[in-house]
């Protein structure tokens, strides 16, 4: 049965941990100083090769993965396209708002690495823009006599690294920079377009060295190629000096320790050249005796305390945690779940009060932002529709202008006639979307209107499923792409044109298909527009824009394709998912 301190729910949760874990270490600790009394370990030296191996390996492995951070960050520099552009246009063209853009780039890379000191990327012409986050002096603005130059370009494109960029940038702080520096080579021409360089603070290596001392109580010194230390002001004992490959135990001011030397290139960076220093006082190793019955005793007995205190642990506090950790998980998964309470009045029972309002506040957030994208995302497609029937207008009133300057007032009358019907029977106000039926009604009386502007050069056919007539579709998804295959196809092929209309059902889709007999488009053409409407381009209001409206409402990006022919025609196919469509009709009622 557990004491009463150890139930009661009001006792403090360090207060228990300390308790049962104290005991633990009392018994440890005795059993611990019989045997260091009793037996003496042959194996120190063995254990200090052992645990300077593993500092060792665990130090490379710290500075490969900031290596790898830092090749990250320089790879989204280079391809951010504010950078490039900066890069591509020439000084004097630079204006004001480019230059901030750059600037503002640079500026995100701190947020993603914290011991970045400062960025530097020159052009050719040695015109630079930098960003700092601990100030740093160039001492050498002209790039092409600084030290690293010549290195760079030899590696074209690959990077290097040096201590204050060859002596050539450095911290007020007077701490030393680690710089990485590589030339940016244009992505077309793979021509020299410029040069970065990335300064990191020697925070970045005396953190994964303190990790390391502090796991293994190893203690790390670092030397560039040149064999000046890396870290700045650290000064190397003269027992460190000179150190047999095989590593040697050397004693100072009555103290052991044994002294490990390694050459350091990483293999992207086969030049790297920095030699590390290890020391590990003999304080700090945990020696192991010979195997013994005394020491077997003492040491279960060791075990067992620590068990017994895990279980209860396990029982009484990391429970608790698993249950935040899963909660945790689920809104990971998207559930903003809570995490059922058993009212405890400890730290942990206050943790599960907070998390939980936490999740409902949270929670709550999330809902009014989710209400106010949908309302944005309505206001879009929205705006992006109504901007088609604007430039209708405005290419209709155009036309009827040039009929009454021509004198040709008969047909300047039919146009304003037709237009009228148009927006009178056809044009719908405050709705998303519209039965496919409509859709193909608002159709007829747009062609109507261009058959009056040009008579006898357009010919439009259907070929509606009856089953598709009364789905639901977004509205103007087809008069800006008939829109299109009039003024881009027909009209410019310069004789009559045929302008097909298809709707049928494939699988789990819509599928719409208007086809024109015009003028085409050519490979090259082609190619190109059908990258930028993989890619969501929506300048314009024609096909571009419909296929932008497209995504933002069904959140899809394959949802339509073109393809042509010179001289012989082009066809657009555009998908609409049937399993979207149950949820149409509710956009009409949205405010």
């Amino acid at each position: 049965m557990q004491p009463r301190f150890f139930r009661s729910p009001r006792s403090s949760v360090l207060m228990r941990i300390l308790l049962v874990f104290l005991a633990a270490l009392c018994v440890y600790a005795t059993a611990a100083a019989w045997i260091n009394r009793r037996f003496i370990n042959d194996s120190t030296r063995a254990q200090a090769y052992q645990g300077t191996q593993q500092s060792i390996e665990m130090f490379m492995s710290g500075i490969e993965m900031e290596l790898i951070n830092a090749r990250n960050i320089s790879n989204a520099l280079l391809f951010n396209p504010d950078i490039a552009r900066w890069l591509k246009t020439q000084e004097t063209d630079r204006d004001i708002a480019l230059i901030q853009s750059a600037n503002q780039a640079l500026l995100q890379s701190f947020s993603a690495f914290t011991d970045i000191a400062s960025v530097y990327i020159f052009d050719e012409d040695c015109a630079d823009i930098n960003a700092s986050n601990h100030i740093t002096f160039n001492t050498v603005p002209d790039i092409h006599i600084a030290p690293w130059y010549d290195r760079a370009r030899e590696l074209h494109g690959r990077p290097y690294i040096s201590l204050n960029a060859d002596g050539t940038m450095f911290a007020n702080s007077g701490q030393n920079n680690i710089s990485y520096i590589r030339q940016i080579l244009d992505t077309l021409t793979m021509m020299p377009a410029g040069y970065l360089i990335i300064n990191f603070n020697e925070r970045l290596i005396t953190n994964i060295t303190s990790r390391v001392d502090a796991k293994h109580g190893t203690h790390f010194y670092l030397l560039d190629g040149n064999g000046q230390s890396i870290i700045h002001g650290q000064n190397i004992p003269p027992e460190a000096l000179g150190i047999p490959p095989e590593g040697e135990v050397r004693s100072a001011g009555g103290k052991a320790a044994f002294w490990y030397q390694v050459s350091f290139s990483p293999p992207d960076y086969p030049a790297l050249g920095w030699t590390i220093i290890t020391g590990t006082p003999y304080s700090e190793i945990r020696t192991l005796p010979n195997a013994a019955v005394s020491f077997l005793l003492p040491l279960l007995i060791s075990v067992v305390l620590f068990i017994i205190g895990s279980v209860y642990t396990a029982s009484r506090i990391t429970r608790p945690v698993q249950g935040l950790i899963a909660s945790m998980q689920d809104i990971c998964d998207g559930q903003m779940n809570p995490i059922p309470s058993d009212h405890r009045r400890d730290e942990l029972g206050k943790l599960e009060e907070r998390y939980n309002a936490m999740i409902a506040s949270v929670k709550a957030a999330f809902e009014r932002q989710a209400d106010t994208e949908r309302e944005k995302g309505r206001y879009e497609r929205e705006f992006l529709s109504e901007q088609f029937h604007l430039r209708l207008l405005l290419n209709s009133l155009h036309t009827v202008s040039a009929y009454i300057h021509n004198g040709n007032l008969d047909r300047a009358g039919r146009t304003l006639t037709d237009l009228n019907h148009f927006y009178s029977h056809f044009y719908t106000v405050g709705q998303l979307v519209i039965p496919l039926r409509q859709e193909i009604d608002n159709l007829r009386g747009y062609l109507s209107l261009q058959k009056t502007q040009h008579p006898n050069m357009i010919d439009d056919r259907y070929d509606i499923a009856p089953e598709t007539e009364e789905l639901p579709v977004l509205r103007n998804i087809l008069l800006p792409v008939a829109h299109s295959s009039v003024l881009k196809g027909i009209l410019p092929a310069g004789m009559p044109g045929i302008l097909s209309v298809e709707a049928k059902l494939a699988g789990d889709e819509l599928v719409l298909t208007v086809r024109d007999t015009g003028a085409g488009i050519d490979e090259e053409r082609l190619a190109l527009l059908n990258e930028e409407l993989s890619d969501g381009v929506h300048a314009g209001y024609g096909l571009r824009g419909t296929i932008y409206r497209l995504r933002l409402h069904y959140n899809r990006s394959d949802l339509c394709d073109v393809t042509s022919l010179p001289d012989q025609g082009t066809s657009v196919h555009i998908r609409v998912p049937l399993d979207a469509l149950d949820e149409e009709a509710s956009l009409n009622a949205s405010p």
